[in-house]
């Protein structure tokens, strides 16, 4: 785990057992340390072009969680490794494959940046990424920075950014397969092809799962089935000792079941008239694709790094209701980037390191509704700046500049800076941020139409947002033992949210005043012998809107332990997870005045225990329980969630030190 984020979209990493936060210190010793790759894969550490400044200095809230960590998990889902991490709520609306959002420190959804191997993945639609099209197998890491990050990232990196990359293909030549099944007749295979070293690199990867789901419906028997695909392409090429090329290809589909939202009409008279999730025949059905490429040129010995980026995404999204009907939108985004680093030391002053980092970019962005098919667009052009030094190998600072010009509203600048102190002759390090953010209102919002449910607002302001943390981290016992506590706040000016009106007709405004949200986040990770690792974590949030009501799917008290333990030789390896989501209040929506209301969702934690076994080398067995203790929950008011379930499979490798 490491600190901070660079104009580069793509932060370091240090690998180790479990997530932790805002430490660059593991909590046990790690052979080594990886550094990514520049481009795509640069580190936090990092400048842009490449280089890096030093672990440790930076002063970012960040946890990552490691692709050893993901399979240690047997994470299939990618949203279920950020359930309950520091800062972090996850909410899911249904079976999988329906809509998943993630949080950060008590913001919505469109307010957390996605970017997958320097993509920027969020929807042109609601500007959100819907995580539950994700799968896990082909991610080497997933990074999650906290706090306001537009100095660095631009609009909609408001509560923070979650940075995905997914595997290089950096190794000896491997064959990868895994199938496996259980609960609710699913059924997942994973298969990949990848080899390569610095020079040259690729991988070739295919995921899919697909299952009968269960009933989400509190009044209904049907069960809501998916299935969910990902296929990627990568590759990277040093076409001359200061010439390299790279690129990724990605595409993911989602076909999934899902229930009407409609009022209800039955035998339990408290709920008649409350809109729920019923049982009909409908359907949902996402096709996404995204490919970058970068080209980057290292000269003058490393000092002077330049990277030309480009890239295209687009969605396509369909809805098939039994009582609404047929709706679709398409939106695609195409992006183009120029980053310009210049890296130096100065030995006599403070024996420091420096790096300035320039960056143009323009993005070309457009949307078309279902209800007329009229295409919209929307346009920026960007520059920014970054500085980056480290004095002593104890301080470190960040600090960033960036200007957006949009076509659609105002032009707005944003900054970010950031420390870090390695105290002298102490185990604490503290460290702090501050940062400015802003969200344009989504595409949705501004041209979107459902007659007599949902009405655009042309008129709408761009949120923003202002906000700082602060923390201090102690390494006790040789770095076995790491804890941090960081406390943040942040504050928000023109909230969009949804006014009702009669007949469950809705449309968004901007709310006037300000909306607060503040807490403590605490994290801890003790490797407490060779092998046997226990790790937590603990976030206490407080999020109101500007009339100081609570905001919804955002719990007060969330958190998290984990057991990791390797024994028989590293042939045998446990993961006990334990989740624990806080009460949290949600919408209830009805046919009759005054349409919304709020209901409290009870707490739960759920229990997940993983096992595999090396029967040879490359060949191992595995099996997980998911909700072990049955917990009976909701995410989100009216949908029901999965009970208790087993799964199992083989791990087979070719090539390597495999088969």
């Amino acid at each position: 785990m490491v600190e901070g984020a660079t104009l580069d979209r793509t932060p370091q990493r240090v690998s180790q057992p479990g997530a932790t936060t805002t430490s660059t210190r593991t909590a046990a010793p790690v052979p080594g340390t990886e550094a990514a790759t520049a481009g795509a894969n640069q580190g936090a550490a990092g400048a842009p072009g490449g280089g890096t400044l030093g672990l440790g200095t930076t002063g970012s809230s960040v946890t990552v969680v490691t692709g050893e960590d993901l399979r240690a998990q047997q994470i299939r889902h990618a949203a279920d490794a950020l359930r309950s991490l520091p800062g972090v709520a996850v909410s899911q609306s249904g079976a999988f494959g329906s809509l998943t959002q993630v949080r950060i420190r008590g913001a919505e959804g469109n307010h957390t940046l996605v970017v997958i191997d320097g993509i920027e993945a969020n929807d042109l639609a609601n500007d959100e990424f819907d995580f539950a099209s994700l799968l896990a197998d082909d991610i080497e890491r997933i990074e999650v920075i906290r706090g306001p990050q537009s100095g660095l990232y631009g609009a909609n990196a408001l509560g923070g950014v979650i940075n995905i990359v997914t595997k290089s293909g950096k190794g000896p030549a491997q064959v990868k397969l895994r199938g496996e099944g259980g609960s609710f007749d699913t059924g997942g295979i994973a298969a990949s092809v990848s080899g390569g070293d610095d020079k040259r690199h690729g991988i070739l990867s295919f995921q899919r799962r697909k299952t009968d789901g269960f009933n989400t419906s509190m009044f209904g028997n049907e069960d809501e089935g998916s299935d969910i695909s990902n296929a990627v392409a990568k590759g990277g090429l040093q076409i001359l000792p200061w010439l390299k090329v790279d690129g990724v290809f990605r595409r993911d589909e989602n076909e999934s079941d899902i229930d009407d939202f409609l009022p209800y009409a039955g035998a339990v008279i408290p709920f008649n008239g409350v809109y729920l999730p019923l049982d009909s025949n409908s359907s949902f059905d996402l096709t996404n694709q995204m490919a970058g490429s970068n080209v980057t040129a290292t000269l003058l010995d490393g000092h002077w790094v330049q990277r030309f980026h480009a890239d295209y995404s687009d969605t396509e999204s369909e809805n098939r209701s039994e009582a609404n009907g047929f709706s679709k939108y398409d939106g695609d985004r195409t992006r183009f980037s120029y980053f310009s680093t210049l890296k130096g030391e100065t030995p006599g002053f403070f024996d420091s390191h420096h790096a300035v980092t320039g960056m143009l970019e323009t993005t070309d962005e457009n949307f078309t509704p279902s209800h007329d098919r009229i295409e919209r667009t929307r346009g920026t052009d960007s520059a920014a700046a970054e500085y980056r030094g480290e004095f002593y190998d104890l301080l470190g600072v960040t600090a960033s500049l960036r200007h957006d010009d949009n076509d659609s509203f105002e032009d707005s600048t944003t900054y970010r800076v950031a420390g870090s102190l390695a105290v002298p002759n102490t185990p604490m390090r503290l460290h702090s941020s501050v940062g400015t953010a802003v969200v344009a209102p989504t595409m949705y919002e501004l041209y979107g139409y459902v007659p007599n449910t949902f009405t655009p607002n042309p008129n709408l302001k761009p949120e923003e947002s202002f906000g700082w943390d602060a923390g201090i981290e102690v390494s006790l016992m040789r770095g076995r033992l790491v804890v941090d506590v960081t406390y943040f706040e942040q504050d928000l000016e023109n909230e969009i949210t949804t006014a009702f009106l009669p007949n469950f007709t809705s449309s968004p405004v901007n709310m006037p005043g300000t909306s607060d949200r503040d807490g403590e986040e605490v994290s801890a990770a003790w490797e407490i012998v060779d092998g046997l690792t226990l790790s937590g974590a603990y976030t206490h949030l407080h999020a109101t809107d500007p009339s100081g009501i609570r905001e919804v799917r955002r719990p007060e008290h969330a958190g998290r332990v984990d057991v990791d333990y390797r024994f028989a030789d590293d042939k045998a390896h446990l993961r006990l997870g334990v989740i624990y989501n806080g009460a949290m209040d949600d919408f209830v929506y009805t046919a009759y005045a005054p349409y919304t209301s709020i209901t409290t969702l009870d707490s739960y934690t759920t229990v997940r225990l993983a096992g595999s076994y090396e029967l040879r080398p490359g060949l191992e067995v595995f099996a997980r329980a998911e909700n072990l203790f049955d917990a009976d929950y909701q995410e989100v008011f009216g949908y029901e969630t999965a009970g208790a379930a087993v799964y199992g499979g083989l791990k087979l490798t070719l090539g390597g030190n495999g088969l």
